[in-house]
């Protein structure tokens, strides 16, 4: 049977980024966007070389656009039809992915988490629509209910900051920022972490090793989530 950390309910928010961090599509999401985009545009686009970690999906959409050519600014209506595009193709590219796959651990690590009390929120680059069709399809969706999104923000900072203000509002939370644990990838959750004064925890699952994590200055820094247990401890206050 997994332990329980505490035997009181630790008051704790943890903010998870979603790609490389508890899944990975296979490609799904990067072939979504390009089939999206060449449907609007009505032409080939040429997405080698892009970019992908730590950003958000409205940056991808407007380098896009800027790649063909197009004033992403002048262009506001071009970018929320290959959004939209985006969300149709997107169920279809998850099907269809051979590739795609939870990180080690991610569902024991969620619900160990759940099970000793913390509240669970997203702090992620993807489109809010976006985000819960990739968790659904990997079954992780019921674990979350609120977070910060890449709706609206190109910035991860803004976007931690707005998970912060939702889940506090949705959970009914009020907490000093170091009971708020903002787990990620890449560099730039670490950044946005830091930017909410959260305690940054990193993991090497996605194209940044141990060392850069470490170098961008993470409170933290785990090969991967595997040994859930002691993960949980690592997280939990007197864990």
């Amino acid at each position: 049977m997994p332990a329980d950390f505490n035997r009181t309910p630790p008051e704790l928010l943890v903010l998870f980024d979603i790609d490389q961090t508890l899944l990975h599509t296979g490609g799904a999401g990067s072939r979504a966007l390009k089939l999206a985009a060449e449907e609007v545009l009505g032409r080939p686009v040429d997405l080698d070389g892009m970019l992908y970690a730590g950003r958000t999906d409205l940056a991808l959409i407007g380098e896009i656009l800027q790649r063909a050519g197009l004033n992403p600014d002048d262009h506001r209506d071009l970018a929320h039809a290959i959004k939209l595009a985006f969300f149709r193709h997107l169920p279809v590219t998850l099907e269809e992915s051979t590739k795609g796959r939870l990180m080690p651990g991610v569902p024991q690590v969620l619900d160990l988490l759940s099970r000793n009390g913390a509240c669970l929120g997203l702090c992620t680059g993807n489109f809010r629509y976006s985000a819960f069709l990739k968790l659904s399809h990997f079954r992780l969706a019921d674990y979350f209910a609120e977070g910060g999104f890449g709706d609206l923000y190109p910035d991860r900072a803004d976007i931690a900051r707005d998970a912060v203000r939702r889940c506090f509002r949705r959970f009914g939370l009020k907490l000093p920022a170091d009971r708020v644990v903002l787990v990620g990838d890449t560099p730039e959750d670490v950044r946005a972490g830091k930017a909410i004064g959260a305690r940054a925890v990193a993991v090497a699952t996605g194209i940044f090793d141990e060392e850069a994590l470490r170098a961008a200055g993470a409170d933290l820094v785990l090969k991967d989530l595997s040994d859930a247990e002691g993960v949980v401890r690592a997280l939990v206050p007197g864990g």
